[in-house]
């Protein structure tokens, strides 16, 4: 029988849970906290050698600790499904804070043909609950320096920068075990501090675990099973990471098989390649106790649908097996959070439709807050407030401008005849000067100025990497950067906005990277 505990966490201060394990470049923050991360957190204040308990707690995947993903008004959320598509030329997905279920079409439920759009474009942010909130957590960028201890001043040439979950939010993590008597251990730490994630030394790092449920079985799971097509499929939603290895050749796979899986001795189908929409991600876990990092993991990621053709519909013996094996996760590294499959019969039937069906959530009922008192404290966190309010809205332009300069460089190598082993267009080192401009020169007209005007401009007119067309009629990296820096200023992000662009493009840039690095060192 399945138990589960589960546990709320409200972030006490900002949290450094980076995509990669890199110590150099622009560290971008994960959307969630790994179960990894809770796992050693945990360990780290409960772990007692001489308790026989440790082992199965920690060590021998008797207890699962899934991921903790934002917390919405109406409950817990799961990462959006990259089935959901909707139309690059229409209407947004999302729209002030909500699903637009009219603008998105289940790839699962219907062709990409029978879609209506005119080109379909995936859509893989934010995080989805049974009711219409689009939930996407706070983030906070930070620019930092080392420190020299010979002179205990700045060292020369260190900057470096720091994405992080915005502190006030609340994350809930649900952790599962076979024993009810390993999470009472656990529940005993309700309203203790957790140090979670890096710089845990420095300013960053602490959560609180707000409350917990009581250890209960976990209800009867429902199974994925959809007659789509005229034919039974297995459909897989993951709600974490996947990592699964082809069981022929022991290597990790992204395009796993029934018997990879582990499940073919219930079930006996074969991939349904048009159904199944996958997206993977390699790290290296740090391991604190250890000092080192542990070998690279390469998962299918949270959020990718793994769909399965079945010879027919199985038994109720084999149902029973199955729904069992689902709820314990699937793959490796199961104790961490890995392999979490979303087994919610309301959540489930929003990816079978063709357009998802929310539930309404309720309207908030406007309150009148207090007068704030005239206070130099309250003046302070009222500007703290309005900075992070202000580093949220850049982040999130960035990330989407971001998409189009991708998309920029994408089209100059096809419009240039450029080999794939070529560097072409501005690299890393020409938008690291541009991040700088930035942030020494922040006002729309002086930032103007010294980007594009002049003889010592930073894109000069004759630069060749800057002059590199694009494809489209008249335009450069030069012209569409100016056209990006004109647009952040006009909706508001102002040079935050193109900070934060140029720091995504310096540290994101795989489209400028030869695949012969090595050979010309």
């Amino acid at each position: 029988m399945m138990h589960e505990l589960v546990l709320d966490l409200e972030l006490a201060d900002e949290i450094v849970v980076s995509r990669t394990s890199a110590t150099a470049g622009q560290h971008r923050c994960l959307p969630f906290i790994p179960g990894a991360t809770l796992l050693g957190a945990l360990a780290s204040r409960m772990y007692d050698a001489n308790d026989p308990r440790m082992y199965d707690l920690f060590h021998a995947g008797r207890v699962r600790f899934g991921d903790a993903r934002p917390l919405a008004a109406a409950g817990g959320t799961w990462p959006v499904p990259f089935a959901w598509h909707s139309d690059k030329g229409g209407d947004p997905p999302q729209r002030d804070g909500r699903w637009n279920p009219r603008a998105i079409a289940s790839l699962v439920a219907v062709g990409v043909k029978d879609s209506a759009f005119l080109q379909a474009q995936q859509i893989r942010e934010g995080f989805v609950g049974e009711t219409d909130m689009h939930a996407r957590p706070r983030t906070r960028y930070r620019m930092k320096t080392a420190i020299d201890h010979a002179t205990g001043s700045a060292a020369e040439s260190q900057l470096f920068g720091y994405e992080a979950l915005a502190r006030g939010q609340r994350f809930r993590a649900r952790i599962t075990a076979d024993d009810a008597g390993l999470l009472q251990t656990l529940h005993a730490q309700l309203g203790s501090v957790l140090h979670l994630g890096r710089s845990r030394s420095a300013q960053y790092g602490r959560a609180r675990i707000l409350s917990a449920t009581q250890p209960a079985p976990a209800a009867s799971p429902c199974l994925p099973l959809a007659e789509l097509d005229g034919a039974w499929h297995l459909v897989l939603w993951l709600a974490s990471d996947l990592a699964v290895r082809d069981v022929r050749t022991g290597m990790p796979t992204f395009t796993p098989t029934l018997a990879d899986l582990g499940i073919d001795d219930l079930l006996a189908g074969v991939p349904a390649v048009e159904k199944t929409f996958v997206r993977p991600r390699r790290y290296r876990p740090y391991n604190a106790r250890r000092g080192s990092h542990d070998l690279e993991r390469q998962v299918i990621g949270a959020g990718s649908v793994l769909c399965y053709r079945l010879d027919r519909r199985p038994d109720p013996a084999a149902e029973s097996q199955l729904g069992a094996r689902l709820a314990a996760s699937l793959g490796e590294h199961r104790e961490a959070g890995l392999g979490e499959i979303v087994l919610d019969p309301a959540l489930t039937r929003l990816l079978l439709q063709r357009n998802p069906e929310f539930v309404a959530a309720a309207a908030a009922i406007p309150a009148n807050p207090p007068a704030r008192p005239d206070h130099p404290l309250v003046a302070w966190l009222t500007a703290g407030e309005q900075r992070d309010k202000s580093e949220f809205e850049a982040n999130a332009w960035a990330e989407k401008t971001l998409a189009g300069l991708c998309g920029a460089y994408a089209s100059a190598r096809r419009y240039n005849g450029i080999a794939a082993d070529l560097a072409y267009g501005p690299g890393a080192s020409q938008w690291g000067r541009v991040q700088e401009t930035a942030v020494s020169t922040p006002g729309r007209e002086p930032l103007l100025a010294t980007l594009f005007e002049g003889d010592s401009a930073v894109c000069k007119k004759g630069d060749e990497d800057w002059g590199t067309a694009s494809g489209k009629p008249g335009e450069t990296f030069r012209t569409w950067l100016e056209a990006a820096v004109r647009q952040a200023y006009e909706e508001g992000v102002g040079a935050r906005g193109v900070i934060r662009l140029a720091a995504l493009a310096r540290a994101d840039a795989p489209w400028n990277r030869t695949h012969n690095k090595g050979d010309a060192a």
